[in-house]
């Protein structure tokens, strides 16, 4: 199939042009797009421009849940709150990175398996990170999110926090070595706590 997908769009925009024969494929791919929704989420928040055309299309009419433009000390704190989680989304991209890498060396390692659309490391399938259980988690994950992207509703993207949790809290329990030698999990558990945090926003 020809790639329909421009090599610069991003996560967002991507899944947004994506049917259901072509979900999330990969835990890669769902790294690459949870972080996305992520800092999409946070640029809504701060009143920023969205690079990406999907998210600036879905949080056109989102109703933001922090009032940061205010007098007073709920103000002052949602503007402080707002601050740290950009300067963690930012301290996290690092995180992302050495996910990605490790899962690249873990596939290498010992090879891939792939059942129909979704692709994983059978080094992976204790963790529940492989064949079948993979394959249910990032189809909830792509149609949670695909249905955010196309309502923008506050209840679409909380149910699309909530399928992210699945996939990273097991991500949080993986032993296997990363590239800088802690475990995936040690890596990935600050990525979920951060999403926490955005999701407590919405909660």
């Amino acid at each position: 199939m020809q790639n329909e997908f421009s090599e610069d769009s991003g996560p967002l925009d991507r899944v947004e042009k994506r049917g259901s024969d072509q979900p999330t494929a990969s835990l890669s791919m769902f790294l690459d797009e949870v972080m996305a929704l992520i800092e999409a989420t946070i640029i809504h928040l701060e009143k920023g421009e969205h690079s990406s055309p999907a998210a600036s299309q879905t949080f056109k009419d989102h109703r933001r849940v922090l009032k940061i433009d205010n007098d007073g000390w709920e103000a002052e704190n949602n503007r402080k709150l707002l601050e740290h989680l950009r300067h963690t989304y930012n301290k996290r991209r690092e995180n992302h990175g050495v996910l990605v890498d490790s899962l690249r060396l873990i596939e290498e390692e010992s090879g891939t398996a792939s059942l129909g659309w979704v692709v994983s490391s059978p080094a992976l399938d204790p963790f529940g990170l492989a064949g079948q259980d993979l394959a249910m988690k990032l189809r909830g994950w792509f149609g949670a999110l695909k249905n955010f992207l196309n309502s923008g509703s506050k209840k679409a993207l909380e149910k699309a926090l909530q399928w992210a949790n699945t996939i990273l809290g097991s991500l949080a329990a993986v032993t296997l070595e990363t590239t800088i030698g802690t475990s995936m999990g040690i890596v990935a558990e600050p990525i979920k706590e951060m999403k926490d945090a955005l999701h407590n926003l919405y909660a």
